[in-house]
């Protein structure tokens, strides 16, 4: 194989969206103590932004919590989502891999957390994780999708603008 024929877009890529997903088990493997630590964490800081903006609201550990889960995933499902751009132009053709990908990563991630202390894995997490991956994977999709239509329809007035109506 020569050196030309590697796809680096695609290593890079795959190598992105294996990281994320090593990233999410990673949070997986903290313990109770830690991750109420850490959202405790973020709440503080939310919650000095909104008293200096002096907005009256209590920021909660549960919403803090349930987004996270919610965007962590909503990053993987884009990067999963670039990640099969760069395996095909038929995206929507080959759409399961990523979903399958997706779904097994938060089923995973959710027993992880069975056997960590202070941890509980939680159906109604697997379905919030997997809705953030498909609302990622959807906005990433659309943008592709977009990309597509814009080139083709630049390639067809390229080669006769005046028969061309979109």
């Amino acid at each position: 194989m020569d050196i030309k024929d590697i796809n680096k877009p695609r290593i890079i890529m795959s190598v992105v969206s294996a990281m994320f997903i090593m990233f999410i088990f990673i949070n997986s493997i903290r313990t109770g103590t830690d991750s109420v630590d850490q959202s405790g964490n973020v709440v503080s800081f939310l919650q000095s932004l909104a008293d200096a903006a002096g907005i009256k609201v209590t920021i909660s550990h549960l919403v803090i919590r349930k987004t996270a889960h919610f965007v962590e995933f909503a990053v993987l499902g884009t990067l999963l989502g670039i990640t099969l751009k760069t395996y095909t132009k038929r995206v929507l053709k080959n759409i399961f891999v990523p979903l399958f990908i997706g779904l097994f990563t938060a089923v995973t991630d959710e027993f992880i957390q069975l056997y960590v202390d202070g941890r509980a894995g939680m159906v109604q997490d697997v379905v919030l994780d997997f809705t953030g991956m498909i609302t990622g994977l959807g906005l990433a999709i659309l943008v592709i999708l977009l990309r597509q239509r814009r080139k083709l329809r630049e390639h067809l007035c390229e080669k006769s603008p005046e028969t061309v109506d979109f």
